[in-house]
């Protein structure tokens, strides 16, 4: 009998450790910060300090509509896109995709899909859409964060 309920303990401990990591939506998530950054907002942060020298790791997914006419684009923008405005917020950068810098005026870069880099600066880690027009925009993107 012993070994039966050590062995059911065991079970339950795994499913619960499987239940948490999988979450409600049934995928396995990263560990780190999860977040549901809103596209119709400019620069954005969620309080995420980060240290010069961390490595940073950045993962989006989803889709959001950037036009009235329910147009729509996920993490990684559309290269061939055209402002509106005749430019982008950070021109250097592709057109609607996800974007982030570190510090309140740090460079902006590239995130798209996934990105790892280095931290060179401290300070708050910011996210936005890199659209000119972000009032159009509806839907949010899921990001996770990961700082080592």
């Amino acid at each position: 009998m012993q070994r039966f309920s050590t062995n059911l303990v065991s079970i339950c401990f795994v499913a619960t450790g499987f239940l948490v990591a999988v979450g409600c939506s049934g995928r396995v998530q990263p560990p780190g910060k999860n977040i549901q950054l809103a596209s119709n907002t400019t620069w954005t942060s969620e309080g995420i300090q980060i240290q010069a020298g961390q490595t940073v790791t950045i993962r989006a997914s989803g889709s959001y509509r950037f036009d009235s006419l329910g147009n729509e684009c996920g993490p990684e923008g559309i290269a061939e896109a055209a402002p509106h405005t005749g430019k982008w917020p950070v021109s250097a950068l592709t057109g609607l995709a996800l974007i982030g810098r570190i510090g309140k005026d740090g460079t902006p870069f590239f995130i798209g899909r996934k990105i790892t880099k280095r931290a060179e600066s401290s300070g708050m880690l910011y996210l936005a859409v890199n659209d000119d027009i972000v009032s159009e925009n509806t839907g949010s993107l899921m990001v996770n964060i990961q700082i080592d």
